[in-house]
């Protein structure tokens, strides 16, 4: 699962939707918020309703940065 391309991260609007977490409440919920990240995939971050990160899985970060490193 963890071996997809950059395209396959690209998702509808509601897949969007579940996957966002509240800073608060990914801090308050640290366990899940990163079970989240290792077992669905890319999580995002909100604070005030407004997107500011985004949290990755090592393995699929190591997949990014090696994927980077051919282009």
């Amino acid at each position: 699962m963890l071996n997809r391309s950059l395209a396959d991260l690209v998702v509808s609007k509601e897949a969007r939707q579940a996957m966002k977490w509240d800073v608060n409440e990914a801090e308050a919920n640290f366990d899940e918020f990163l079970e989240a990240v290792i077992t669905q995939g890319p999580q995002i971050l909100t604070r005030d309703g407004e997107e500011i990160a985004v949290c990755v899985s090592y393995a699929e970060w190591q997949r990014i940065e090696e994927n980077s490193k051919g282009k």
